[in-house]
């Protein structure tokens, strides 16, 4: 089922954050698994995954100061910047690519999609929420944490090609 991958899923995200932000991120213990949305907030970071059978979404979600945090790692001069939302948005989608890439080669992941086509990552912003359109399913969700810093994780799947989706714009 889908929900074993969730500790794949947040382990190789404590790994990216480890590897592209220097920061150490920790699993939380999950206790039981229930069917839900992910919980909006500030930043969503979606990536479509397509499979021969199934299909679904890998989802990051983040509140402003989680999000800041993270770009504030990057050694950027500030004067370099000229529009900071283009680059927080393409810090989170970057490291939603990284996690995806190597999501795909755990074996939870192969085992439950097997050869897999991904989406560029969509990000939704809360700040710009004409943008909204993120498809959305019940899934399984998850965190990981810094302290008081958190990231959600979720990952939802249904059979290939179903229409059993929620659209965010239609929900908010």
């Amino acid at each position: 089922m889908v929900q074993q991958i969730i500790p794949d899923l947040d382990c190789t995200l404590c790994e990216a954050i480890r590897q592209m932000f220097g920061q150490e991120y920790t699993c939380e213990k999950t206790k039981q698994l229930k069917t839900s949305l992910p919980d909006f907030q500030d930043y969503m970071v979606c990536i479509q995954v397509e499979g021969k059978s199934e299909e679904g979404e890998l989802i990051l979600t983040f509140n402003s100061s989680t999000a800041e945090n993270l770009l504030q790692m990057i050694d950027l001069d500030p004067s370099d910047v000229n529009d900071h939302k283009s680059l927080l948005h393409s810090a989170l989608g970057e490291l939603a690519n990284v996690v995806a890439g190597q999501l795909m080669t755990c074996p939870s992941f192969k085992d439950y999609f097997g050869s897999v086509k991904i989406s560029p990552p969509f990000i939704w912003d809360s700040h710009c929420p004409e943008e909204s359109c993120i498809p959305l399913r019940m899934g399984f969700k998850s965190s990981i944490c810094k302290g008081d810093r958190k990231i959600q994780t979720f990952i939802c799947s249904a059979e290939a090609h179903s229409a059993n989706v929620i659209v965010l714009n239609e929900i908010t």
